[in-house]
């Protein structure tokens, strides 16, 4: 009689997290109905065995009371350790713990996208901010040494600042000049 309780679900089933992902699972009782609902209804429950409890879990289920021809559809609740990919085999029991029905394989692959997916947008973000602090530093460095340049005398030929008067006239001379000096020796 219980042999007509199947489990229906996708047999590939991925995440993006370690706790709290869902996925939907079907209990369909193929059993024939009968008009007064008092038989062919069962009572099971749905439980998970991990390939590797240290890595995925799936919590049990508890299906209510299920009449014939009629389907439940429940969220079975993974929680993952570790990515990768971790075969789960799926059972219909009894309440007394006897198996119902042919056991369904379920494989659930387990990514970090996510959280991946955040670090990486978190480091970017700092990398951004530091090359832009850099560049601003930078900037303001050489604008600083640009300004101080622009305040300090340029480099001049010697002679050009001197405080004498220009010599362009030639009978004009320096009166501080050895030529003067030497004239009013001799006078």
């Amino acid at each position: 009689m219980l042999g007509g309780v199947e489990i229906r679900s996708n047999a590939k089933v991925s995440t993006v997290a370690q706790e709290g992902v869902v996925f939907p699972i079907t209990i369909r009782n193929n059993l024939g109905a009968i008009p007064d609902g008092s038989a062919n209804v069962v009572k099971v429950r749905l439980v998970f065995t991990s390939d590797n409890r240290q890595r995925l879990t799936i919590k049990p289920i508890d299906v209510p009371p299920l009449p014939g021809q009629e389907s439940y559809t429940a969220n079975a609740e993974v929680t993952a350790r570790a990515n990768g990919i971790v075969p789960v085999t799926a059972q219909l029991e009894t309440e007394s713990g006897v198996k119902v029905g042919r056991p369904f394989t379920i494989e659930v692959q387990v990514t970090q996208n996510g959280t991946t997916g955040w670090v990486i947008a978190l480091a970017a973000g700092l990398v951004l901010i530091g090359t832009t602090a850099l560049r601003i530093r930078t900037v303001s460095r050489e604008r600083a040494l640009a300004d101080q340049r622009a305040a300090e005398p340029a480099d001049v030929p010697a002679g050009v600042l001197s405080s004498a008067p220009p010599t362009d006239d030639p009978g004009h001379s320096d009166p501080g000049s050895r030529t003067d000096q030497l004239a009013e020796r001799d006078v």
